[in-house]
């Protein structure tokens, strides 16, 4: 539809041009002008779109392979470390243990 604009633009220009319709003609004219601004802005978005687009994919795929290094790096060092605090706590009697307190009479 953005190409049959122009095409149907032109075809009245040429019409009013025929008839020697100068109102018309100008009105054609207009109707071409932007028609035409109308195609090369869309020509102009979809490289730039396109462009934009490859960068962000690039973009998001570097960041997925440091964020699955920067994953297996702290689930290896730090992980590890982590596992061994959190279970040193358990057995060092930190923990609460509940109490039998009711007696019966």
């Amino acid at each position: 539809m953005l190409y049959a604009n122009c095409v149907i633009w032109i075809v009245f220009f040429f019409s009013s041009l025929l008839k020697w319709n100068f109102g018309w003609l100008l009105v054609d004219g207009f109707g071409i002008l932007l028609a035409f601004a109308n195609v090369y802005g869309y020509w102009q978005c979809s490289k730039e779109q396109k462009t934009k687009f490859d960068n962000a994919l690039k973009m998001q795929l570097e960041k997925g392979v440091t964020a699955g290094a920067n994953y297996s790096m702290k689930s290896g060092i730090v992980g590890s470390w982590m596992s061994s605090v959190l279970s040193s706590d358990t057995t060092s009697g930190m923990v609460a243990q509940p109490s039998n307190t009711h007696s019966f009479v």
